[in-house]
C-alpha cells in the first residue's frame, strides 16, 4: 500500500468515525503503519518538524520514524531499546509506562 492509499482509504475515514470501540478493532476496521522512515522517504516534511528537539540531547544522531494508525489501533505491551519521543497530532492515546523493575513479572 503506498501512502496516498493508506491516507485515503485508512485514515480519512477512520477520522470521519470519531469514536472507536474495541469491537471495531477486533473487525479489522483498524490499521497501522509502524516504525516508518516517513522523512526519509518524503524529504520535505523535514522542513515541517525539528527533527531533534533540544530536549533530546545530541550524543548520537537520531532515529526518526513515523507511526500511523485509525482509531481503535491496539499495540501490545513491549520494550524499545531506545528512547522515545511521542507525538500525538490528532485525536488521542493511551499509553501505559511501566519501570524497568516491572520486566521479569
Amino acid at each position: 500500500v503506498n501512502i496516498s492509499s493508506f491516507v485515503s482509504e485508512y485514515l480519512v475515514p477512520s477520522c470521519a468515525k470519531g469514536i472507536w470501540t474495541i469491537d471495531d478493532a477486533i473487525l479489522n476496521l483498524s490499521c497501522y503503519m509502524a516504525q516508518h522512515a516517513l522523512l526519509d522517504q518524503i524529504p520535505c516534511l523535514v522542513e515541517d518538524v525539528e527533527p531533534v528537539p533540544h530536549l533530546c540531547g545530541t550524543t548520537t544522531d537520531p532515529i526518526i520514524n513515523v507511526w500511523m494508525g485509525t482509531g481503535g489501533t491496539r499495540t501490545p505491551l513491549h520494550f524499545d531499546s531506545y528512547d522515545n519521543m511521542l507525538v500525538q497530532v490528532v485525536g488521542a492515546k493511551y499509553v501505559r509506562i511501566y519501570g524497568k523493575e516491572e520486566t521479569t513479572k
